[in-house]
């Protein structure tokens, strides 16, 4: 009986141990790994509103906003409360006017490409996107924001005026319809100064055109505070591009 119960006892004793010993290894377990980065959130400038439809000049061409009469007129800008989105007349030509570059609020959609392309039209666009409001780009122009943040992509479309006349020519311009031939938007980022990295799209190029809104993923510029649009293509005079520099952008997608 003595015998039975050490047995039973050394037993107890060596489970006793066997689960201490188990219980120590539980210490030697990986740490939890690291929670994954939250998800980017964004907000996106429509250019909807009452704020923005009162930047619609009228008419299209030499209106009050974009070519004021007094050259001390202050620079036609605007800016998106939400995001710090802005942009203001380049004032190239020292006199205020649109006509030296910039990005200005539109609504006018005008689908006649064959009689409309010159610069009474150079708001309009060929189809909407669905939306009522969006920005028509002239010649080199900027966004700004006020700390660097992510530009996910925008909607990019030609105006009347290019579309019509990239296909068909005119007085001043030939149709962009031989092979080799392009017009291509140059987007360049920027942050503190320094360049960021470039997107490019084609308007135009061997032949074919861009006729409807498209996405153009912008996330390769990183993190900016302002982006350049320039415009280079093939189709060069004595005084530089000779095709015009007008395309329309919609659905600015910004990370918060």
């Amino acid at each position: 009986m003595k015998k039975l119960l050490f047995m039973n006892a050394a037993a107890f004793c060596m489970c006793t141990l066997s689960v201490t010993f188990t219980s120590c290894g539980n210490d030697d377990e990986k740490p939890a790994p690291e929670p994954a980065p939250p998800t980017p959130q964004y907000q996106t400038v429509s250019f909807e509103g009452n704020y923005f439809t009162a930047l619609i000049d009228n008419p299209q061409n030499n209106g009050p906003q974009l070519y004021p009469s007094d050259p001390e007129a202050p620079l036609y800008t605007w800016t998106d409360e939400t995001t710090t989105l802005s942009s203001t007349l380049t004032g190239a030509y020292g006199d205020n006017k649109f006509w030296g570059g910039g990005i200005a609020i539109s609504n006018y959609i005008d689908a006649d490409i064959a009689n409309h392309a010159d610069p009474d039209h150079q708001l309009s666009v060929p189809k909407s996107n669905g939306s009522t409001n969006f920005a028509v780009v002239f010649c080199t122009a900027y966004l700004k924001l006020n700390e660097p943040k992510v530009i996910k992509n925008m909607d990019v479309t030609p105006t009347t005026y290019t579309l019509g006349v990239i296909k068909n020519g005119n007085a001043y311009a030939k149709a962009l319809t031989e092979p080799d031939s392009y017009l291509e938007v140059i987007v360049k980022g920027f942050n503190k100064g320094k360049a960021t990295a470039t997107v490019r799209f084609d308007l135009a190029l061997n032949g074919t055109f861009l006729e409807e809104w498209k996405t153009i993923d912008m996330s390769k510029l990183q993190a900016v505070d302002s982006v350049a649009f320039e415009m280079e293509g093939s189709d060069i005079g004595d005084w530089g591009l000779n095709s015009p520099q007008y395309f329309a952008i919609d659905n600015v997608v910004i990370e918060k």
